[in-house]
């Protein structure tokens, strides 16, 4: 459920930022960007600290391929199943 709960978390994200792209006529990366920016006004630096210097740093910002987040973000997710298994085992 969780590894299924994240596909389709981010097959939705992804689908939502290309509309909007789409639907505006700015590019992928202006949408994004109108996307993060909230982001980092409703995060609160002292419950979140580490998202809170990554939205600052503008690490949604950086260029890179459009799966590259999704992989980082599936890899530490089997990182913790694997740990999980491992502690259980």
């Amino acid at each position: 459920m969780l590894v299924s709960g994240f596909v389709r978390n981010e097959a939705r994200l992804t689908f939502d930022i290309l509309a909007a792209s789409r639907r505006s006529g700015d590019s992928l990366e202006t949408s994004m960007a109108a996307w993060a920016r909230p982001l980092g006004k409703l995060t609160d630096a002292e419950r979140f600290p580490a998202v809170t210097a990554a939205l600052r740093a503008g690490e949604l910002d950086t260029p890179g391929g459009p799966d590259d987040e999704f992989v980082f973000g599936l890899e530490r997710i089997l990182d913790g199943v694997e740990a999980l298994v491992s502690a259980r085992s």
